[in-house]
């Protein structure tokens, strides 16, 4: 797992900035855009962890279009 960068798949931990919440929000529930999405962040499976784990190693998953 020395190879796996948390950040990318669950995004940093601070704390994001209080004037573009309201530009999050529309976007997120009034647009509908899904929250990775807007996050920008790859999507990571429960599949693809355990496939990672049933080979030993960490490989990045497979980017979907």
């Amino acid at each position: 797992m020395k190879d796996f960068d948390w950040i990318e798949y669950f995004g940093p931990e601070a704390g994001g900035n209080p004037l573009g919440l309201p530009l999050y929000l529309w976007q997120r529930y009034i647009r509908g855009i899904p929250a990775r999405d807007l996050l920008d962040l790859p999507e990571l499976t429960l599949g693809h962890l355990v496939e990672c784990a049933n080979e030993g190693q960490w490989k990045r998953p497979a980017q979907h279009a």
